[in-house]
C-alpha cells in the first residue's frame, strides 16, 4: 500500500504553510474581538445565552447611557431583546483595557465584516475529536481475505483499492514492544504518587532510553511528542494498584495486604473528623526504654492535606553520632485533647510491643529524665493531662511539668529574632531577652522578666509575660526547674533531632499523599533501625566521616577561615 497522488513531500509543503501562519503579523485586539464574537455567537446558537430565549435573540454591541464610577461609558454585548426584559436576556460588559477592538467587534456582530478563509496547516489523526476541522472522506477501500483454517493456511491477503486523497496520517501509536516496556517501568515504580513529571525524570526511564540509543522518550518514537497516552497509562495503573485512593481509605486498603505496613502502623484512630495514624516499629519501641530524653516536634509540610500534620518523636544517639526516629504520628488534631490522646495511645502501643510501660524518673524513680518540646501550649497541656493520668502520687500539673518538660532553646532564640524583625527593633535588645537563659536563680529570672515588661517595647513586654509563666520558666532555666541540675545540663535542650528527621523525610518529597508519606516514612525508619542494629552488632557506623569533637571543631575552624577569606 502506498499514497499515489499525495506523497510524503506534502509534509514539507504543510510545514511551510504552518511557518507562514506563524509569521503573519496579527492585530491582537482584533483576535480578541474575534474570539469574543465567536463565544457570543456560540452561546446564542446553542440557546444558552438568555434565560427567556426566543428565536429572535441576537447579540449586539451597545454603549451604556449611564456613566461608570470613573465617568466613562462602558460597552456591552447585549441581546436585542434585553431592553424589554433585562433580567431574562444576555448582557456582558466588554473589557475596557484596550484589549478588544470595538469597531471590529461591532462589524462582526452586525455582519458588516466577513472573515476571509485562512490557510490551515493542521493534519489531525483520524481519531481526533476536533470540533471544527472536518476530515475529508477517503474513497480507498481495504479488503482482508482470511482463511477459515489458519493452522493449515497461516497466511491472509490484504488488498487496497483506489487513490488516497489525504496526506499520510501522523504517527499516533508507538509499537507494542515499546509500549509494553513503558508499562513495565510504570508497574515497577509502583508508587502512589507517581506522576508524568516524576516518571520522565526517573533513572529507570533514562536506562530505557539508553537501551534504544536515545536521550529522550520522544526520540524513541514520534508519537511520544504527545504525552497523553503515557499520562493515561500512569493514571490507570495507579487506580489498579490503589483502588481505594491514597488518603485514609487508601491507607486502610494497603494495610490489609501489606505485611510490612502491618508491623509499622499500630493504630488508625478515627472519631468524628479526627484522624490519628500511629507508626512505630518494635525495635524503635524497645530503644525508647533505653533513653534518658526524647525530642518531640510537628511538621506541616509533609502531607498534601492542610489538615494532616506529622508529629515526630526522635533522639540523638551520642555514641553513634546519629539521629534516630522513634515514632511518627499522622494526625488532623492540633488541640490539647488531640495531644493527650496521642501521648496516651503511644504509651499503650509501646507496652503492647515490648511488654514494658514507659516510665519517668520523677514519677517512677527510673526511666525518662525529660521530654524536649517547643513552646506550643497545646502540646504542653496535652502532656500535662497524660502525666496526671499515669502519676501514681497524683501530683499537680505544674509539679509534673517542672519535673519532666524542657523547652527547645533554638525555638526560643528564633522567637526572639522574629519578634525583633517583625517590629523593626534594635537587634541588640535580643541580648537582653536571651539573658533569661543565664539567670542564676528563680528570683533573678522573674526580676529580669519584670524589667523587660517595665522598660521595653510592647511586643517585648508581651513576650516577657509569656516567658514569666512558671512552666515556661522551668523549661528554659534550670534554676526554675525541678529537674536536678546535672540532668538539666546533660540533656540536649533543642529539638534538632526532630528537625533533622523532618529534613530527611522532606528529601523523599513534600506535599505527598498520606499513603505515600507513610510508605516513605516506613523506608526511612527501617533504614534507621538497620543502621542501629549494625552498629550494636558489628560496630558499623552510618557514616565513615570522623565524628569526634576534635574533628568537628577543626571542620568548623576550616569553614570559618573560608568565610573570612571570602
Amino acid at each position: 500500500m502506498h499514497h499515489t497522488h499525495v506523497t510524503d513531500d506534502l509534509w514539507t509543503i504543510l510545514q511551510d504553510i504552518r511557518q507562514r501562519i506563524h509569521e503573519m503579523e496579527r492585530d491582537t485586539t482584533k483576535d480578541a474581538a474575534y474570539r469574543f464574537y465567536r463565544s457570543a455567537k456560540n452561546l446564542f446558537k446553542n440557546q444558552l445565552s438568555c434565560y427567556h430565549f426566543q428565536n429572535s435573540c441576537q447579540p449586539k454591541l451597545t454603549q451604556s447611557s449611564i456613566p461608570n464610577p470613573l465617568g466613562g461609558f462602558d460597552f456591552y454585548v447585549r441581546c436585542i431583546n434585553a431592553p424589554s426584559d433585562p433580567a431574562g436576556h444576555y448582557t456582558y460588559r466588554v473589557p475596557k483595557n484596550g484589549s478588544v477592538h470595538l469597531q471590529f467587534l461591532e462589524g462582526l456582530l452586525n455582519n458588516e465584516i466577513i472573515m476571509d478563509m485562512e490557510e490551515c496547516g493542521a493534519v489531525e489523526s483520524i481519531k481526533s475529536k476536533s470540533l471544527y476541522c472536518v476530515h475529508a472522506k477517503c474513497n480507498v477501500t481495504f479488503h482482508w481475505l482470511i482463511p477459515t483454517d489458519l493452522s493449515q493456511n497461516p497466511y491472509f491477503v490484504f488488498m487496497s483499492h483506489g487513490v488516497h486523497t489525504h496526506v499520510p496520517p501522523p504517527p499516533r501509536k508507538a509499537p507494542a514492544k515499546i509500549m509494553n516496556g513503558i508499562l513495565q517501568l510504570i508497574n515497577q515504580a509502583r508508587s502512589p504518587s507517581l506522576t508524568l513529571g516524576t516518571f520522565l525524570k526517573s533513572p529507570a526511564l533514562q536506562s530505557f532510553c539508553a537501551e534504544h540509543n536515545c536521550h529522550t522518550i520522544q526520540q524513541i518514537h514520534e508519537s511520544f511528542s504527545n504525552m497523553d497516552p503515557i499520562q493515561a497509562v500512569i493514571r490507570k495503573q495507579r487506580l489498579l494498584h490503589y483502588p481505594a485512593g491514597q488518603n485514609v481509605n487508601g491507607v486502610m486498603f494497603e494495610l490489609g495486604k501489606n505485611k510490612d505496613l502491618q508491623e509499622y502502623i499500630h493504630e488508625v484512630y478515627q472519631q468524628n473528623d479526627q484522624i490519628m495514624i500511629i507508626c512505630i516499629l518494635k525495635e524503635q519501641a524497645e530503644l525508647l526504654h533505653t533513653l534518658s530524653s526524647i525530642e518531640i516536634d510537628m511538621s506541616f509540610k509533609r502531607v498534601q492535606s492542610k489538615e494532616m500534620k506529622e508529629v515526630v518523636f526522635a533522639t540523638y544517639l551520642a555514641d553513634q553520632k546519629k539521629i534516630m526516629t522513634l515514632c511518627r504520628v499522622f494526625t488532623t488534631e492540633d488541640t490539647t485533647e488531640g495531644y493527650y490522646i496521642l501521648f496516651k495511645k503511644i504509651y499503650h502501643i509501646v507496652y503492647k510491643l515490648t511488654g514494658k510501660r514507659i516510665t519517668f524518673r520523677a514519677l517512677h524513680g527510673t526511666g525518662l529524665h525529660a521530654l524536649v518540646m517547643d513552646m506550643d501550649n497545646k502540646q504542653i497541656e496535652g502532656l500535662a493531662q497524660f502525666l496526671m493520668e499515669i502519676d501514681p502520687d497524683h501530683h499537680s500539673r505544674i509539679w509534673l511539668l517542672k519535673n519532666v518538660l524542657l523547652l527547645c532553646r533554638v525555638h526560643f532564640l528564633r522567637g526572639i529574632r522574629e519578634t525583633l524583625q517583625t517590629h523593626s527593633l534594635n537587634p541588640y535588645i535580643g541580648t537582653r531577652m536571651a539573658a533569661l537563659l543565664e539567670c542564676e536563680s528563680e528570683e533573678d529570672y522573674h526580676k529580669w522578666c519584670d524589667l523587660l515588661i517595665k522598660h521595653e517595647h510592647p511586643a517585648i513586654q508581651n513576650w516577657a509575660r509569656h516567658k514569666k509563666s512558671a512552666v515556661i520558666a522551668a523549661g528554659l532555666n534550670k534554676y526554675c526547674s525541678l529537674i536536678p541540675h546535672h540532668i538539666f545540663d546533660m540533656v540536649r535542650k533543642s529539638t534538632n533531632a526532630v528537625e533533622q528527621t523532618h529534613n530527611k523525610s522532606n528529601h523523599r518529597g513534600k506535599q505527598l499523599t498520606l499513603l505515600q508519606a507513610i510508605l516513605e516514612s516506613l523506608k526511612l525508619d527501617i533504614q534507621d533501625v538497620q543502621q542501629n542494629r549494625s552498629y550494636n552488632s558489628y560496630g558499623l557506623r552510618h557514616r565513615y566521616a570522623t565524628q569526634t569533637l576534635e574533628a568537628s571543631f577543626l571542620r568548623h575552624m576550616a569553614r570559618s577561615g573560608m568565610y573570612l577569606l571570602l
